[in-house]
């Protein structure tokens, strides 16, 4: 798994934990799966910011709407747009893709 944020990354004053941190970095190693960067694109770092305070605002919530929900459902919208977003040209530009063999 590539490592695209951690913990001091997140700026945000909330309670963010490092699971969140790992969980985000997972999710957007899957998400670019196949992909190979030279150096790892600031989109994807942000991206992976974004999903971490998701998933730190949605466990705080516990799942009772307030502000904490409502902060999850707009990093959960925030992060949905990135992800259609997603190309070569929100990547940097360079990449290349590795095929498998069967």
């Amino acid at each position: 798994m590539t490592e695209f944020i951690t913990l001091s990354d997140i700026s945000e004053n909330v309670a963010i934990s490092q699971d969140d941190v790992s969980f985000a970095n997972t999710y957007v190693s899957e998400l670019v799966k196949g992909y190979t960067f030279e150096t790892i694109p600031e989109y994807l770092k942000e991206l992976a910011k974004i999903v971490a305070l998701e998933r730190a605002y949605l466990r705080l919530s516990q799942g009772e709407e307030g502000i904490y929900l409502e902060k999850a459902k707009a990093y959960r919208e925030l992060r949905q747009e990135m992800e259609r977003k997603l190309n070569l040209q929100t990547l940097g530009g360079v990449l290349s893709v590795s095929l498998g063999r069967a």
